[in-house]
């Protein structure tokens, strides 16, 4: 199990987004099959480059790029980036305890 960690770690680096591996063991060996980018919710989709973002492996500009705006007006989710929200709130405005990730702050 743990080589299956490292494996993925080192594809998520590599790639830079989220994976998905397939992969079988025989007689105690590891084989990776294949692996591609994981499919997510717009949500997920969110928290991910948000999380990314935030621990330096993409940058702001292409954590938002990988959001898709019709996505996140369908689903209700107001994003701030550098203080501001979406829909004209300030940061400063958002209830207790949510406090933006970064320059970032996601509302559900």
């Amino acid at each position: 199990f743990g080589q299956l960690c490292d494996v993925r770690e080192k594809l998520e680096r590599h790639y830079r987004d989220m994976q998905d591996i397939e992969f079988t063991v025989q007689q105690q060996k590891l084989y990776m099959l294949q692996t591609r980018n994981g499919k997510r919710t717009v949500h997920a989709a969110l928290r991910i480059a948000v999380e990314m973002a935030a621990e330096g492996l993409i940058s702001e500009a292409e954590a938002v790029s990988r959001i898709d705006p019709r996505g996140l007006d369908q689903r209700g989710v107001d994003i701030g980036i550098g203080g501001r929200q979406d829909k004209g709130r300030e940061a400063d405005e958002l209830p207790p305890g949510d406090e933006p990730l970064s320059d970032f702050s996601i509302r559900y």
